[in-house]
């Protein structure tokens, strides 16, 4: 087993102009999040798919074919 790694912490920093009303772009970037997401940024595969609960206290989860999370 490989020795175990540090935690590491990036930021990235997107900003799109989207020709949309408020409410067509929170759903694009919200609700549809695992059609735009980057293949680079997917941990489980380019398979997995990507879904955000916007809430306070919230998560963005990444569930692989095998149902890996």
């Amino acid at each position: 087993m490989p020795p175990i790694q540090p935690a590491q912490v990036g930021q990235f920093e997107l900003e799109v102009s989207l020709d949309a009303p408020p409410e067509r772009a929170w759903t694009a970037m919200i609700d549809e999040i695992d059609q735009w997401w980057l293949p680079d940024f997917r941990a489980t595969g380019e398979k997995s798919v990507v879904r955000l609960d916007a809430r306070a206290g919230g998560t963005l989860l990444e569930t692989g074919p095998a149902g890996e999370e």
